[in-house]
Order: C-alpha cells, then sequence, then structure tokens
C-alpha cells in the first residue's frame, strides 16, 4: 500500500510483558514512541492510530504476534494491519537507542550493540520494525 503524502504508520514491536509503539511519518521520522504494558496495548494502538491518523499499522512478526492480531480484530481500527518479519530489530534498536541518548563518557568505546540501555527501548525497535516497511515501500 502507497501512503498518501503527510500520512504516517504506527509501528508495533510486540512483546510479552511490554509492547514497543512509534508513529512514524512517511519519510521515517518519529513523531511519537511509547513503551505500554502488554495486557493494555490495543488500547494504546487505537488511541496512537485515531490520535495522528494512521493509515497503517506495521506489527512486528515476532512475540506474542498472534495474541495482538486476535485482540486487534476486535477494534474498528480504520487502518490497514500489516505484519513484517522483525528479526534483528533488537540490536538495531539498541545502536538506534544510543543515536538519541547519549552515553557516559566512559561507555564511548564499547559498541552501541554490546551495551544495554538503563530503560525500556522497545519503542526504538518499533521504529526499526516501522522504517524497515517504509524502505521496502
Amino acid at each position: 500500500m502507497t501512503l498518501s503524502k503527510g500520512s504516517c504508520i504506527l509501528a508495533v514491536d510486540p512483546g510479552k510483558d511490554k509492547t514497543g509503539l512509534a508513529v512514524l511519518m512517511g519519510n521515517g521520522s518519529i513523531a511519537e514512541r511509547k513503551v505500554a504494558p502488554s495486557f493494555s496495548v490495543t488500547d494504546d494502538i487505537s488511541a496512537l492510530a485515531v490520535k495522528h491518523g494512521a493509515e497503517l499499522v506495521i506489527i512486528g512478526s515476532g512475540g506474542p504476534f498472534r495474541q495482538l492480531e486476535k485482540n486487534l480484530a476486535f477494534l474498528n481500527l480504520k487502518a490497514d494491519i500489516i505484519f513484517v518479519n522483525e528479526k534483528g530489530s533488537t540490536l538495531e534498536a539498541r545502536k538506534l537507542y544510543w543515536r538519541h541518548n547519549r552515553k557516559k563518557w566512559y561507555l564511548s568505546l564499547i559498541p552501541s550493540t554490546l551495551i544495554l540501555p538503563p530503560e525500556p527501548y522497545d519503542d526504538f525497535a518499533a521504529v526499526v520494525i516501522g522504517r524497515r516497511y517504509l524502505k521496502a515501500e
């Protein structure tokens, strides 16, 4: 599906306990990021899709994505849902996290993929998933 000019997508990195969400513009820029508890993520997906007028919901096909798919079937989303491969997105998300958040000086010698961020970064995994989709389009 081709996005219209000025439109956005909602990317989702489903997880057992927490889920990453990211609203991306058609050029890949980040409009909003969020890490939400997985038990209530359908409400967050619905709210973000409506708030930003997302045309597509892109969901990584890892973790408990099947359960999320079932839960989303009960929502009246006005956006299409597409599943994409999320293999390797965690390492890419770590790199992206450290590009957006400054490392302490003594960590600067260690590659970003080897340093665990001090906070959840599932939202950056959602950014990676969304950008993969946009790049493929």
